[in-house]
């Protein structure tokens, strides 16, 4: 709304251009604030990144097959790679 009003410095840039690094500075403070500080996140959010990135770290089932969404995700991705693999890596088509 700032941008389409001509409000500097937002008017400046764009959303897919500004988007992507806001979204992995905000993800990088929620990492660090997940390793150094663990009690200032939501419960639910804390619970979600311990579960993911604690719990789930080892087999604790005995199963070494991959669940159906990441089966689901590493087809989607070999699926792009094969059709067109250089777009995959290319973040300068995103900008």
């Amino acid at each position: 709304m700032l941008a389409k009003n001509g409000v500097k410095p937002f008017c400046r840039t764009t959303y897919p251009k500004v988007y992507p690094y806001l979204a992995a500075g905000v993800w990088a403070l929620v990492m660090w604030l997940y390793e150094c500080y663990p009690e200032t996140l939501q419960p639910s959010l804390e619970s979600s990144m311990r579960y993911l990135y604690t719990e789930s770290n080892g087999i604790s089932s005995g199963s070494w097959l991959p669940t159906a969404a990441t089966a689901a995700a590493m087809a989607a991705s070999a699926y792009i790679m094969r059709r067109e693999p250089g777009k995959l890596l290319d973040l300068s088509a995103r900008l």
